[in-house]
C-alpha cells in the first residue's frame, strides 16, 4: 500500500499518495477514481516511486479557490516538484491531468512524459460517494471555467521538447481520438498508442494494458 502524506505548498494542503521503488514519477490524476491508487498505479510503482498528489479541491487537497487560471495550475506542480525536490521528473497525466500536464509541459523545469488519457463511464464504489461530489466540483471550476480554457494550446504544443506518449482509448466518446492524433501531429516526434476496447480512462479500464505502455515508453 502507497504512503499517505500531507505537503503544504504556498498555503495549499496537498493530500500525497506514494508507493513504488526506482526513480520518481509524477502521476496527475483525472476527475474520476484515479485520485485513489489503483492497478494502475501498482503496475507503475513496479519501476518507479510513483507521487499521486490529489488537485486542489479532490479529496484532502485545499487551495481550489485559489486556482483562477490555468497558470496557477502550472505552478501549483512546479511548487509541488520544488517542495518534493523532484526536479525533471517523468509525468503521467490522465484525462483533466492530461491538460494540465500539457500545460505543464512548457514550463523549462519539464522535462517530462505525458500519457495523454483525454472514459466510458465506470462504477464507482460507494466508498468514493463523497469523494466524487468534491471532484464535480473542482472538475467544473477547472473544466469549464473559461479563463481556465485556452485556445491557443494546441499552436504552442509545437514548443514541447519532452519525450511525449499520447496514450488514447480507441472508443473514447468523450474526448475522441481524433484530438489525439492532433496532439500527436503538433507536439514533435510524439508518439501515439491507441488501446483497443478502452474509452476515455484507460488506467481504470485496461489499468494492464496501460501500464506496460508507459512502462515501455519509459525504458
Amino acid at each position: 500500500m502507497p504512503e499517505r502524506r500531507t505537503v503544504e505548498v504556498d498555503g495549499k494542503q496537498v493530500r500525497l499518495l506514494v508507493g513504488g521503488s526506482g526513480p520518481p514519477l509524477l502521476y496527475l490524476h483525472g476527475a474520476g477514481a484515479d485520485v485513489e491508487w489503483l492497478e494502475a498505479h501498482d503496475r507503475l510503482a513496479a519501476r518507479f516511486t510513483v507521487h499521486l498528489p490529489a488537485h486542489p479541491g479532490f479529496d484532502e487537497s485545499t487551495g481550489l479557490e485559489q486556482v483562477d487560471g490555468k497558470f496557477d495550475y502550472v505552478l501549483h506542480y512546479v511548487d509541488l516538484l520544488d517542495t518534493l525536490r523532484l526536479g525533471a521528473v517523468p509525468v503521467v497525466g490522465t484525462s483533466l491531468g492530461g491538460w494540465v500536464a500539457a500545460e505543464l509541459a512548457e514550463h523549462p523545469l519539464a522535462q517530462m512524459m505525458r500519457a495523454m488519457t483525454p472514459t466510458a463511464i465506470a462504477e464507482v464504489p460507494e466508498a468514493f460517494a463523497y469523494a466524487q461530489l468534491k471532484a464535480l466540483e473542482a472538475s467544473a471550476k477547472i473544466g469549464w471555467n473559461p479563463y481556465l480554457h485556452d485556445p491557443k494550446l494546441e499552436r504552442r504544443l509545437r514548443r514541447v521538447r519532452a519525450r511525449t506518449l499520447v496514450l488514447w482509448g480507441r472508443q473514447d466518446g468523450l474526448v475522441p481520438l481524433v484530438y489525439g492524433e492532433r496532439y500527436r501531429a503538433r507536439i514533435p516526434g510524439a508518439v501515439l498508442e491507441v488501446l483497443d476496447r478502452c474509452g476515455h480512462l484507460p488506467p481504470i479500464e485496461r489499468p494492464a494494458e496501460f501500464a506496460e505502455a508507459v512502462l515501455r515508453f519509459l525504458q
